[in-house]
């Protein structure tokens, strides 16, 4: 019986060093009709998108009934496994029911704050791919046989969505890229890149030879008409006019479709048009039109 309220049965995350056992147990769960989310299946689908974002999406979001980390020392020590981790703890605080079922690898220590020692798992090392794809069937059986499994929830915002939130969140995902990378990428070609940021937002100037030539803002409106507590101000263009002016806005929206957060912008140079947007796709967009700048004195 295939439940219709879940994309997949389960989502695996785990290590490369564990990939071995884990594709077994993958191609074992899909011979007893299990679907699962494996990242070298979605290879094609994932090409070109940012993978942080989509996975985030897939372990955080309602895409599966289960996920299951393979938890080993390597696990522990790298960051996309620990942020598909963090991401499915989080939508785990938001179902009543068991979402995380953890598969412990070799001899490792779980921290108590990551994983409370009172969650029953399985060892890796005590059952073959096989065994293990038949203990996960058997419990989606017993889930879906279940009289008082859970109603679907509504796709809608959740209580915990909070639009302000999550811009503060983009601004300092912005920050941290721009800080990152920003002054490397042009400092070749004979241009410097200053960032600023404080707790009302970021701004971004570009200069050569000492001159600025062009400047980007995002921040929040505390005083003024375009006053807006859960709405992003953006400025970009003339550096003399950054932040006296405003060529736009980015709010922050729920996607039920994919029951996480996305950014809705409006740029005003675009005619108004509305994109909905990740965080990491908003940045890409505010750069590329920096770089744009940048090339057409070129032309």
């Amino acid at each position: 019986m295939v439940d219709p309220v879940y994309t997949y049965d389960v989502a695996v995350s785990f290590a490369g060093e564990q990939r071995a056992y884990v594709e077994q147990f993958v191609r074992e769960c899909e011979e007893l009709g299990v679907r699962v989310f494996y990242d070298r299946d979605k290879t094609t689908e994932l090409w070109g998108r940012n993978l942080i974002f989509e996975f985030r999406k897939t372990y955080g979001g309602g895409q599966p009934r289960f996920v299951v980390p393979f938890i080993s020392a390597e696990y522990l020590a790298k960051p996309y496994p620990m942020d598909e981790f963090a991401a499915a703890v989080e939508q785990s605080l938001q179902r009543s029911e068991v979402y995380v079922l953890p598969v412990r690898c070799g001899d490792v220590t779980i921290p108590r704050e990551l994983l409370s020692p009172a969650i029953g798992y399985m060892r890796a090392d005590d059952h073959s791919p096989a065994e293990l794809a038949g203990l996960l069937a058997a419990k989606l059986k017993q889930v879906r046989a279940d009289p008082a499994a859970p109603l679907r929830s509504p796709r809608i915002a959740p209580r915990s969505f909070d639009p302000r939130a999550t811009l503060e969140s983009v601004l300092a995902t912005a920050g941290t890229r721009f800080h990152r990378s920003a002054a490397s990428a042009l400092e070749q070609y004979g241009y410097t890149c200053d960032v600023t940021q404080d707790e009302h937002g970021i701004a971004v100037q570009v200069s050569e030879a000492g001159q600025p030539m062009y400047g980007m803002r995002l921040w929040f409106e505390e005083n003024g008409v375009f006053r807006a507590p859960d709405r992003l101000s953006l400025s970009f263009g003339w550096p003399r006019g950054i932040g006296q002016g405003v060529n736009g806005w980015v709010s922050a929206v729920w996607d039920p479709q994919a029951g996480a957060p996305r950014l809705k912008l409006n740029d005003f140079s675009l005619g108004g048009i509305e994109r909905s947007l990740t965080a990491e796709q908003l940045i890409d967009v505010l750069w590329e039109k920096i770089i744009a700048h940048i090339e057409g004195r070129f032309r």
